[in-house]
């Protein structure tokens, strides 16, 4: 057995589905089973506010090429690129075929004759955005434009997921925030303006060994436990940025029983790998990736954990960011 150095967690908070407003989820029906399911995938979510996005304008600028426009009923907005010819039907479509593109503000489609083969909302192409997916372009102020206050965050327990605990059933905050919040655009309804953002944790476990031992199978296991560190996360979040809605600050925190806390890490971290911002009480939190793959980027702030201290670590001015002058994409 070789000598362990340090072992770390970097840890992710990826979206399973783009920003559901309230209204949006009540809409959620047996029917949409595709939705429910990929829902059910996370076990971290948010509560959040920020005024309504519609597209203002869908047209086509040339063949293979949907120039789109989106606005926030706040008056901010965005303009950028939608390229047919890469997504993923385009691989396997026919040498000549028909499409039909249908819109209103609040979804957009693309048919191949029959066959429904991309829909997207105006917060889905933004977040595609913010993951550099390349069949989006333009939208340079994304990050503006997925600017959310955060209200409220929770998970749900092992046998439950986000879409049951916060969806299909009853929840309070989720209720009160309703209640209390105020528009945030005139005529505006609070159901459109509030969103539930359901996230799963992807976390990065590193470990480091010295001295001339062998490694064997002890040094590498890299096993974890998923539900440690979602409910590590939620005290994480809270404790930082103490939203408006969480009665339980977790003040002790990075102390726990059911978190990471003395179960063998040096250190871990929490980072949200999506081109999103939070308005806090404490400042606005950045999240971000380098690429659609590739979940770490060095602009994205983050919480650190070492021992009983916790860091807010906030991007260009806590760590440096080295720029690529060939390279300049938000």
């Amino acid at each position: 057995m070789a000598t362990h150095d340090r072992k770390a967690c970097s840890a992710h908070l990826v979206l399973v589905a783009p920003p559901i407003s309230n209204t949006q989820a009540a809409g959620i029906t047996d029917d949409d089973q595709n939705v429910i399911d990929r829902l059910r995938r996370s076990h971290f979510y948010m509560i959040c506010g920020r005024p309504k996005a519609s597209f203002s304008k869908i047209e086509e600028s040339k063949e293979g090429l949907l120039e789109i426009e989106i606005k926030l009923d706040s008056g901010a907005s965005s303009s950028g690129f939608l390229h047919i010819e890469r997504m993923d039907f385009f691989k396997r479509a026919p040498d000549e075929f028909k499409l039909q593109v249908q819109a209103n503000k609040d979804s957009l489609y693309v048919y191949l004759e029959r066959d429904q083969v991309f829909k997207a909302t105006p917060d889905g192409l933004l977040m595609r955005r913010g993951r550099k997916q390349s069949l989006v372009t333009g939208f340079d102020n994304y990050r503006e434009m997925m600017t959310f206050d955060l209200l409220y965050a929770g998970i749900a327990k092992k046998n439950q997921d986000s879409y049951s605990r916060l969806i299909e059933k009853g929840h309070k905050a989720r209720m009160d925030i309703l209640a209390a919040e105020d528009q945030r655009s005139p005529g505006a309804r609070v159901s459109d303006e509030t969103y539930l953002l359901l996230f799963e944790v992807e976390p990065l476990i590193l470990a480091s060994f010295s001295g001339t031992g062998e490694l064997d199978d002890e040094d590498l296991n890299f096993s974890f436990d998923y539900h440690r560190i979602i409910a590590d996360a939620e005290k994480a979040v809270i404790n930082a940025f103490k939203p408006k809605y969480n009665k339980q600050l977790y003040l002790n925190y990075p102390k726990g029983a059911d978190g990471l806390y003395e179960q063998g890490y040096d250190g871990y971290s929490y980072s949200i790998a999506e081109g999103f911002a939070f308005n806090t009480a404490y400042g606005t939190i950045k999240g971000a990736r380098d690429s659609e793959e590739c979940l770490l980027s060095n602009y994205a702030d983050f919480i650190s954990v070492n021992g009983d201290k916790v860091t807010l670590n906030i991007s260009g001015k806590d760590f440096n960011i080295t720029i690529d002058d060939s390279q300049l994409e938000n």
